[in-house]
């Protein structure tokens, strides 16, 4: 069975911020959302810290009987930790980077309404660096972290 999960920051992500767990349907983990902070993180002095955890309700939110999830890698693309006992976790979060989590085998990442996986969250306090005239869209800017 697979498990679909959540991840969050604390503060303004929820995962590092936090990594919150969600179950969909059977078992499910959700990972956090793309620019949407979980449950349970926060951030300060550029560090991320969150938990990752079993959403069984599917609500986002941790809740009283929803436990963490051990042994998750959590990455900002140089350094990767992995979540304790308890699924918390603690990183370096610099501005202009991104963290994301390396989805453990038996779980599934949430997705969006166009069906992309949400495992990862753009950190760009200021948004795009305004250099040139780009032809795509560039990142808006997310603000400090949670």
């Amino acid at each position: 069975m697979r498990h679909a999960f959540r991840w969050a920051l604390i503060g303004a992500l929820c995962i590092g911020q936090g990594l919150a767990l969600a179950h969909d349907g059977g078992h499910r983990r959700h990972h956090g959302h793309h620019g949407h902070p979980g449950q349970g993180g926060h951030a300060r002095d550029g560090v991320a810290r969150g938990t990752v955890f079993l959403d069984r309700n599917g609500n986002g939110e941790r809740d009283a009987r929803e436990p963490g999830i051990r042994g998750v890698s959590v990455s900002n693309g140089v350094d990767v930790v992995r979540t304790d006992r308890d699924g918390r976790y603690s990183i370096a979060l610099p501005e202009e980077s991104i963290l994301f989590i390396t989805k453990p085998a038996e779980y599934e990442v949430p997705v969006d309404e166009n069906n992309l996986p949400q495992f990862y969250y753009i950190h760009y306090p200021m948004g795009t660096p305004m250099v040139a005239d780009f032809q795509y869209p560039v990142i808006e800017p997310t603000g400090p972290l949670p």
